[in-house]
């Protein structure tokens, strides 16, 4: 899903996605970013997992009474 803004440029979601990571590692230096996709491979899924992280865990659950 790409956004154009007011000066023409078409940036892509995960460059967005990109830029707000960026802004928080230089403010916060977080040792870890957590992202929920609950809802499936999405825009927010596939971007991390096609264009953000060196290193990447993936976490899944079972549909049941806990999750």
């Amino acid at each position: 899903m790409s956004k154009v803004s007011a000066e023409g440029i078409r940036e892509p979601w995960s460059e967005r996605l990109r830029r707000l990571l960026d802004a928080l590692e230089e403010r916060w230096r977080p040792d870890v970013v957590l992202i929920d996709s609950r809802a499936g491979i999405d825009e927010v899924a596939s971007a991390c997992l096609t264009d953000l992280s060196a290193t990447m865990i993936l976490l899944f659950a079972i549909d049941g009474d806990q999750t």
